[in-house]
């Protein structure tokens, strides 16, 4: 029960850990992921 309780605060933790580029990177890389989904066809429109 107590690792199940520490793990969304160890989670918060390592993502305030992550450098300015990873953030920079994450909202392009989302975009492209969906944009990859929708030539694929998993995405319909």
């Amino acid at each position: 029960m107590e690792v199940r309780n520490n793990w969304p605060v160890q989670r918060g933790l390592h993502l305030n850990r992550l450098p300015w580029w990873a953030y920079a990177l994450f909202i392009p890389g989302v975009y492209l992921f969906g944009w990859v989904l929708h030539l694929i066809g998993v995405i319909p429109g």
